[in-house]
């Protein structure tokens, strides 16, 4: 993973934390903020950064996403181990992942093709989903991203320490959507992506 500079830190930890402020510099123009505070529910926390891919290279968890703005709002109920987080994540690029290379393949999805010769990766505009993180294991319970050339849904688990990932999910070439539904500029999620009770139009399934 990369190196941090300027950390500061305000900590009040006696028995447990009970609140915590962290801040550092991912690089001269991304940092990352951390606030934990416990309350009546248990112990929240919210992390925000500029630069999600060199957030997750410092934790060595990945490094096929890049840039990015993360937030991620997650509660440690009182007497659990586990967090339950909703998390979003703007403006961020994927690179070197089979799955697009596989999905550039299929006629309906060309477009990737063009966009993984011409610039090595795929750009989503916004995603949002729900995960439940544990020691060194994170479920993703229900993940779902936009961009330009592809939509995607994802949930299964992920696995920190062997770098594993069992995810399942849908892919859609958003372009088509976008341009059927008059809703070029409007990011589609939910029911628009997943098709309500269906897989959604012109969408492909994959295990990874």
């Amino acid at each position: 993973g990369e190196k941090v500079s300027d950390v500061q830190g305000i900590v009040n930890c006696k028995s447990d934390c009970e609140f915590m402020l962290f801040s550092a510099k991912l690089s001269q123009d991304s940092e990352v903020n951390v606030k934990l505070q416990t309350d009546e529910k248990g112990r929240n926390i919210l992390l925000e950064t500029n630069d999600a891919g060199k957030l997750l290279n410092v934790l060595d968890s990945s490094d096929r996403i890049i840039g990015g703005k993360l937030k991620i709002e997650a509660l440690q109920k009182k007497g659990e181990a586990d967090y339950l987080a909703d998390f979003e994540l703007k403006s961020f690029s994927v690179a070197r992942v089979k799955l697009f290379n596989e999905l550039s393949k299929i006629k309906a999805f060309s477009w990737v093709e063009e966009e993984l010769i011409k610039n090595g990766k795929v750009y989503f505009e916004t995603g949002r989903g729900k995960m439940r993180m544990m020691e060194r294991n994170v479920e993703l319970t229900n993940f779902a991203a936009s961009g330009n050339l592809v939509g995607i849904t994802s949930k299964g688990n992920i696995d920190l320490n062997a770098h594993n990932l069992d995810l399942e999910g849908v892919l859609v070439p958003a372009y088509k959507i976008n341009s059927l539904l008059g809703l070029k500029n409007i990011p589609f999620v939910g029911k628009i992506l997943t098709g309500g009770e269906g897989e959604g139009l012109f969408s492909v399934s994959y295990k990874m």
